[in-house]
C-alpha cells in the first residue's frame, strides 16, 4: 500500500504525468458521451445503460458485420463513452432546486395534478397542499414541496452527492437520539428514504448550460476561464494573474477575481 501511495506521488509531481489518471468533466466530453451513445438531453440511469447495451451489441466484433477494423474502433468509442458517463453519474452533483424537480424529476401524474388539480373533469380544484405529503408515512411521493421540506430537515444544499445525503442522515438522527425525538426521527429516516429514492431514479440533465452550471470541475473551468494549468495540477505561477486578485481592505485575499462575475 505504501508503494502505491508513493508510486501515486511521483506520477503528481511529475508534470508530464500529472492528472493523466484523473477523468475531468467538461462539457466538451459529455457532449462527445451523448454523441457517441446517441443520448438524449435529459436521460435517466437505465435509459444511458440501455443505449450502452445496444450499441455495445450492434458493434461488438464478434457479432457486428463491418469490416473488422471499423467495428473495433465503435466499439472501443462506445466503451468509452459508457466508462465516462459511468464517472459523471458516480460524481453527479444532484440538483434540489425547486425549478428543476418540477421540470425534470416529477412524474407526470404529479405534473398533471400541479397544473389540473383535481384533473379535468373535477368539478372543483383541489388543494395543491397535497402535493406536501405527512413525513410520518412511510410512502413519500416525488414532488418539489416533499423534496424542499427533506432538503430543510437534513440542512442540505440546493446541489448535493449522494455521499453527502448518508452524512447527512447520520448526523441528524445522531443529533436526535433522544427517546422524546421520535416524531423528528421518523421523519429524518423518510426524507433520507425519498432523496434516495430520487437519486436512484433521477433524470440526469445533459445540457451543456447544466454540466458548465453544476457538474463541470475546477480544472475544466480554470482551463476554459485563463487558458492555462492551475498551480495544483503543474501551472507555472503567473504574476500578471496575481496582481489581478482582489484584496479586502485589511490587504487579504477576498476570493473573488476581476472580469469575473
Amino acid at each position: 500500500m505504501r508503494y502505491r501511495a508513493m508510486l501515486v506521488w511521483l506520477l503528481i509531481m511529475n508534470d508530464e504525468y500529472a492528472l493523466m489518471w484523473v477523468p475531468v468533466i467538461t462539457v466538451e466530453k459529455v457532449e462527445q458521451a451523448k454523441r457517441i451513445l446517441q443520448l438524449p438531453d435529459v436521460c435517466s440511469r437505465t435509459e444511458i445503460r440501455s443505449a450502452y447495451l445496444r450499441l455495445a451489441k450492434q458493434w461488438h466484433p464478434d457479432i457486428c458485420t463491418e469490416s473488422n477494423d471499423e467495428c473495433v474502433k465503435q466499439f472501443r468509442q462506445i466503451s468509452n463513452g459508457w466508462n465516462f458517463m459511468k464517472y459523471l453519474m458516480e460524481h453527479y452533483r444532484y440538483s434540489l432546486r425547486e425549478a428543476d424537480i418540477k421540470r425534470y424529476q416529477e412524474s407526470y401524474e404529479i405534473k398533471h395534478q400541479r397544473r389540473f388539480g383535481g384533473g379535468l373533469w373535477a368539478g372543483e380544484v383541489e388543494d395543491r397542499s397535497r402535493l406536501r405529503d405527512d413525513f410520518m408515512n412511510q410512502s413519500v411521493q416525488v414532488t418539489a414541496e416533499n423534496i424542499a421540506f427533506a432538503r430543510n430537515l437534513l440542512e442540505l444544499l440546493e446541489l448535493t452527492e449522494k455521499e453527502r445525503i448518508k452524512k447527512q442522515q447520520r448526523k441528524m438522527l445522531k443529533k436526535y437520539s433522544a427517546d422524546n425525538n421520535a416524531v423528528v426521527r421518523s421523519q429524518i429516516l423518510n426524507a433520507g428514504e425519498l432523496l434516495l429514492a430520487l437519486i436512484k431514479n433521477y433524470r440526469y440533465v445533459l445540457t451543456p448550460e447544466a454540466i458548465r452550471r453544476d457538474q463541470e470541475s475546477s480544472l475544466a473551468w480554470h482551463r476554459r476561464q485563463f487558458d492555462s494549468e492551475p498551480l495544483w495540477s503543474g501551472g507555472i505561477f503567473d504574476d500578471a494573474f496575481h496582481n489581478n486578485l482582489k484584496h479586502n481592505s485589511k490587504g487579504r485575499f477576498d476570493g473573488k477575481f476581476q472580469g469575473i462575475c
